[in-house]
């Protein structure tokens, strides 16, 4: 009866996990497609990125940090989201939605240190200050490219935290910017780290016509610039502001042996949020309300297979009960069981 108890509980969970919804992650581009010229949005948006390449060599697909691709940004090489899908003027996605709230995140691994500035991200038109975002390198000389923000609001609030990414050439880097409305803050995380916090206010507009870029900026006369060098993985954008575990999981779930990128770490989010187990990858993760080792952000291997992930202060999502495929295996014993019992009765 113990057994059949366990069993029945195990498979009531698993009844209970349900496929995740990403409500505020509104894009995510993993690059692992490895061939062609466009990246799919893994949110289901549709909001697929066309790939440009210039002329260098060094451009194309990689191995990447998260999953099995990345791209190599290279000299006039960027990626476009369609803006006809996801930036009319009443449906700018990428400009805010939460009251303006949003983060953007991705990794990073810059490759060559020129004197110039480089676009990573952006929404903006360069130098059209009236609507939009941008993270970007700014050319401080060689050895000295330091991240800047551009955040736009019928008036540019520029933003030079200082974070030196020529210290890390040839490494891969976690960089996420986050805003949020309420408190009128930006922050800027490096591997899930804290680097620097700045105030900007009000939240962003739009002028309705910005792509999203990826690698570069569109100018107001329709050409592209100031091109990233380097190689960029699991870009993703949310209009909500991520907080300090958030950010720190994302990192830490793509170095574990999980790789997780975005849109698995949003799943747990909205998992611990509700309360509720989520199935991600065939692997069942159940929320716990407390009892998770570490710091906020942290991912523990359990052995077996098994993972936890504090979320709060010893509450999280773990992943202690069998794995769908496990279950049935079980549900198949213990229906054998069953049968046998009633055989053996009659």
């Amino acid at each position: 009866m113990r057994l059949i108890a366990t069993l029945s509980m195990a498979l009531a969970i698993a009844a209970l996990a349900v496929s995740p919804m990403h409500a505020e992650l509104i894009g995510n581009w993993s690059f692992d497609e490895g061939t062609g010229t466009t990246t799919a949005d893994l949110t289901g948006n549709g909001y697929e990125a066309a790939i440009t390449n210039g002329a260098s060599p060094n451009a194309g697909w990689i191995a990447g940090k998260v999953g099995s691709g990345a791209y190599s940004f290279w000299g006039g090489t960027y990626a476009v989201v369609d803006e006809v899908n996801a930036f009319t003027p009443t449906a700018d996605a990428y400009n805010g939605g939460n009251g303006g709230d949003y983060t953007v995140s991705l990794w990073m691994q810059l490759k060559a240190d020129y004197i110039v500035t480089q676009r990573l991200l952006s929404t903006d038109d360069g130098f059209d200050t009236t609507g939009g975002w941008s993270p970007w390198l700014n050319p401080g000389g060689a050895g000295n490219s330091t991240l800047g923000q551009t955040h736009n609001s019928n008036g540019g609030y520029t933003w030079q935290p200082g974070w030196n990414a020529s210290t890390y050439m040839d490494v891969w880097k976690q960089v996420t910017l986050t805003y949020d409305h309420t408190t009128q803050l930006r922050k800027l995380y490096v591997d899930g780290a804290l680097e620097a916090t700045s105030a900007a206010a009000p939240p962003l507009t739009s002028d309705g016509d910005d792509p999203f870029v990826m690698g570069a900026f569109r100018s107001n006369g329709g050409a592209f610039a100031q091109f990233y060098y380097g190689y960029m993985d699991d870009v993703a954008f949310w209009n909500s502001s991520l907080d300090d575990t958030q950010v720190a999981a994302i990192t830490n779930l793509a170095n574990s042996a999980l790789n997780y990128g975005a849109l698995q770490a949003d799943s747990l989010f909205n998992g611990f949020g509700a309360q509720q187990p989520v199935t991600i990858d065939g692997k069942t993760w159940a929320y716990a309300p407390s009892g998770i080792d570490g710091v906020n952000g942290d991912v523990n291997d359990l052995g077996g297979g098994n993972y936890s992930i504090n979320l709060g202060d010893g509450a999280g999502m773990v992943t202690v009960i069998p794995e769908p495929s496990t279950l049935a295996l079980l549900a198949a014993g213990m229906l054998g069981m069953l049968v046998y019992a009633w055989r053996k009765r009659k």
